[in-house]
């Protein structure tokens, strides 16, 4: 396995800096673990194509062992990480199974999606929980899956294809230009609350995928990326939130660690749309799942960060010789009590959303229902 004073000298600075003061010493230490380890191949069940029993039955033909992941719907895990050998397999060829992390599945079955609602999905490319939506609710959902990047809304449509999903239109459209469509569609009625639910797994710094084998999932991480991300995760939730029937659920997730993309958000939403939105627990089964902590209350505030140390690590690029060199380096550049801290205001009800850091099954993830009332 990797020594940490390697991972230090590959990961980037700015990474381990926001991770080394979000968390306590226990939580960071795991976390910079997780990075090390190559999780085993998970995928679920494509219920469009197969089921459950077909696909047992002739994974148990083969020599891979594998088995079933009680807490999460229609999912398995091999004994270990085959993603390159079972991706020329017909099980995959054919769309029978999908190939998606156990952290990825969560957001839709948290969603509960059932026959007959109209759903909206933002950010959809590569489709994995657009498709999980469809397998779910047998093709009998309406579904709007929105992604503004060309080559993954390619991708997108390619995956739609291969895994029979129906009774859904694909907008190639930016968030804010697809709601644009969608008032001026609306005007006549003056209806914009169209959706029974929304699910929003929101673009993001992707801190709960990072893996050192990986160089794609950390090489273009920066901390002046942080609020770029930010900016547009607030006016995304808030956009959608206003096509959201009353009554419905609306799911925000992301795939990173850190308190701006996540609890900061959420709470900045809570301040506008308060009245409207209240956040609502997860079913209890999913607060049993490894590596599950509380919401981060009291942080760093980002712009401080920003001004102080945005451009820190671009100009102190130089390797740790030694594993406590990390540590010295940190600690004379840690936040100093003149910072400014930011706090959640609506911290009630911020706890109630699922924060997991990454580990040996899951990826890390943050996962928070609202419902309007």
């Amino acid at each position: 396995m990797l020594s940490k004073k390697e991972l230090y000298n590959i990961l980037p600075k700015d990474l381990i800096f926001i991770l080394y003061n979000a968390f306590e010493p226990s939580v960071y230490n795991k976390i910079l673990n997780s990075f090390r380890i190559k999780r085993p191949t998970t995928f679920r069940v494509n219920l469009l194509k197969s089921t459950r029993n077909e696909i047992i039955d002739i994974l148990k033909k083969g020599s891979d062992k594998f088995k079933e992941y009680p807490l999460i719907r229609d999912s398995f895990i091999f004994n270990e990480n085959i993603d390159k050998k079972i991706l020329n397999e017909s099980i995959v060829k054919e769309g029978k199974i999908y190939l998606q992390s156990l952290s990825s599945m969560l957001p839709v079955l948290i969603l509960k999606p059932n026959i007959g609602e109209k759903i909206l999905d933002l950010a959809a490319a590569p489709g994995s929980k657009t498709s999980q939506i469809a397998s779910m609710t047998d093709n009998l959902a309406i579904i709007d899956s929105v992604e503004p990047n060309y080559i993954r809304f390619e991708r997108l449509k390619h995956n739609i294809e291969l895994l029979g999903v129906k009774n859904i239109n694909l907008y190639n459209l930016n968030g804010e230009d697809f709601f644009k469509l969608l008032k001026e569609r609306f005007t006549k009625n003056k209806n914009f609350e169209i959706y029974d639910k929304i699910l929003f797994d929101a673009p993001c710094s992707g801190e709960g995928k990072v893996n050192f084998l990986d160089k794609n999932s950390y090489k273009f991480y920066k901390i002046k990326n942080l609020k770029k991300f930010q900016k547009t995760q607030i006016n995304l939730i808030e956009g959608s939130f206003n096509y959201l029937k009353k009554g419905g659920v609306l799911i925000y997730s992301t795939c990173t660690l850190n308190p701006y993309e996540n609890e900061q958000v959420i709470d900045i939403f809570l301040n506008k749309f308060g009245k409207f939105a209240q956040i609502e627990k997860i079913d209890s089964c999913y607060y049993n799942l490894p590596n599950i902590i509380k919401p981060i209350e009291k942080f760093a505030n980002l712009d401080y960060l920003m001004s102080e140390f945005g451009n820190l690590f671009e100009e102190k690029n130089f390797k740790f010789e030694r594993e406590d060199d990390f540590y010295t380096f940190m600690e004379n550049f840690k936040i100093k009590k003149s910072i400014v801290f930011d706090k959640i205001n609506n911290y009630h009800e911020i706890e109630k959303c699922l924060k997991i850091i990454p580990g040996d099954l899951f990826e890390g993830f943050f996962i928070c229902k609202i419902r309007k009332i």
